[in-house]
This record gives structure tokens, C-alpha cells and sequence, in this order.
């Protein structure tokens, strides 16, 4: 199917937990040529991956599959849930990749229903602010950039989102159904439409960006930071061109001028720049 489609794309991202996926397989989306990988990955070991999976086996073969990807030349993002079980030991997650090339870790906090289970302490968050600003620049390599861990960490102490998100501006979502999210990081909003009833409709809302308020705050909102949030940093200015092409979601032909074209519209627009002010 992958390899059905890929041509009517920049780049074709899978997004797995990475475990069943084979060295053939492996090999053969190697070859496709503008396929990467976003692997959900919350540690290296069987304790700081639990809340994924206590079979220590598995967090092996995901981490072996990570090495194999890496070494056939496709880039991964790593989505790493901040969670009791690793927020204090997410060092040793840095230090078992560090050495594999064109990786990147970018941790949020785990939210929605998990959280009163699985929310990490108050010592645990100052272990982890402790090495993605004190010791960032040992490994800058496979983190996003500084502001990005910063904001993070501000919004993981305060237990609460108080920065405007204009992530609905670039990213849209469709589930199985062909309902249109406003945000693919929030069930709740409102919907933009259904794409196989009316494609037009859905991608004319899209673009003209009625249908939200980046200062609305809306509760899907207010405890929410994803890998998109380097956008947010990017429209405000916090983080340079350089520094999203370091992420593989935006290295790919036309994806940054892209992005460039919507972050000028909402600058140009005011809505992003009543929303900074």
C-alpha cells in the first residue's frame, strides 16, 4: 500500500510502536526513498518504557528496529510520553541513542485520561529539567531545539498551556470515517467537515482558518504539547528555519516553503500577530 502511494507525496511517514515491523520490511521502505519513521518510544528499558509495555523483549526489539532504520539511511522521530516510570530517567534514553544518526527525541507529558495514573512528581520534573537545559548541549543531537524543551518543561511545572497554538493553521487530521478535525491533537473542537461528502468544503475551511481562535484556550488545549508545537515556535519567531530542518517532518521537498506560505499568511492576516502581541 506504502509503496502504492508514495509517489503522490513529498514523504510518507509511518508511525508505529516499531515492534513488529521485520528486517524485510525495513529494507524495503528503505528503498522507496521518501519514507521515514515515527516510532511512540517512552524509554530504552523494560522499567521506563512500562507504561507502553512491561515485556522487556519488546522495548528491545523496537530499540533494534530503531538501529535498523537508522543504519539503512530512513530518518525517525521519536515520540517519547513523559510518564512516573521515566521522567526522572530520561538521561539514559539520550544515552542509549545518542550515537544513532538522524534521530530525534521530542517528550511531552503524558495527559487525558492517563494522567492522575501515570503524571510524573515534582522531583521527577526537576531530574528532567535538569538535563534537557543544563546538559543540552551534550545532546543536541537527538533533542528539538532548546526553546522548544524549555517551553515544555514551563507548561510541565505549571500543569497548565498558557502560550496561543496556531497548530490548526498547518496540520489537519482525517480519521477512519473522513471526518475533518480541527485539530488532530484534540477530539472535542469542532469538526471542519467530511472529506468524501464534500473534499472542497473541508480543505476551503481549512484554508481560510475561520473555524478557530489560537486564543480561545479550549480544554483540549490547556494541558497539550506535541512534536507540532515546533511550529508554534517557528510563527513566533523562538526558533529558526535551521532549526526545523533538523526535524526530518520538515526536511522533505516543500514542506518548510509551506509552512513558510501559512506562517506569512497568519502574519500578514493578523492572526498570528494579535495573538503574539
Amino acid at each position: 500500500y506504502v509503496d502504492s502511494v508514495r509517489g503522490n507525496y513529498s514523504a510518507v511517514q509511518i508511525l508505529t510502536n516499531g515492534y513488529k515491523l521485520t528486517p524485510e520490511q525495513i529494507d524495503a521502505f528503505a528503498g522507496m526513498g521518501n519514507v521515514y519513521f515515527q516510532i511512540s518510544l517512552d524509554g530504552t528499558t523494560q522499567e521506563t518504557n512500562r507504561a507502553r509495555t512491561p515485556n522487556g523483549r519488546i522495548t528491545e526489539k523496537v530499540v533494534e528496529n530503531i538501529r535498523r532504520i537508522s543504519e539503512k539511511g530512513m530518518p525517525i522521530e521519536i515520540n517519547c510520553v513523559l510518564t512516573l516510570h521515566n521522567t526522572d530517567s530520561f538521561e539514559t534514553m539520550l544515552e542509549d541513542l545518542k550515537g544513532i544518526d538522524d534521530l530525534v527525541i521530542i517528550p511531552r507529558p503524558v495527559r487525558g485520561g492517563g494522567r492522575p495514573l501515570w503524571d510524573f512528581t515534582s522531583e521527577q520534573l526537576e531530574a528532567f529539567r535538569r538535563v534537557v537545559t543544563e546538559q543540552y548541549e551534550e545532546y543536541m543531537s537527538i533533542l528539538p531545539p532548546k526553546p522548544y524543551l524549555d517551553r515544555l518543561v514551563a507548561m510541565m511545572a505549571k500543569g497548565h498551556r498558557s502560550d496561543s497554538c496556531f497548530v490548526p493553521f498547518f496540520v489537519q487530521g482525517v480519521d477512519n470515517y473522513g471526518n475533518a478535525e480541527t485539530c488532530s491533537c484534540g477530539s472535542t473542537m469542532p469538526l471542519l467537515g467530511n472529506v468524501i461528502e464534500d473534499a472542497t468544503e473541508v480543505f476551503d475551511k481549512h484554508r481560510a482558518g475561520t473555524n478557530y481562535d489560537p486564543e480561545a484556550r479550549y480544554e483540549d488545549c490547556s494541558y497539550c504539547m506535541t512534536q507540532y508545537e515546533l511550529m508554534n515556535l517557528y510563527t513566533e519567531g523562538l526558533i529558526t528555519r535551521e532549526d526545523m530542518l533538523r526535524i526530518p517532518s520538515f526536511r522533505f521537498a516543500g514542506v518548510i516553503e509551506e509552512v513558510d506560505n501559512i506562517k506569512t499568511r497568519l502574519l500578514e492576516n493578523g492572526t498570528a500577530t494579535e495573538a503574539l502581541s
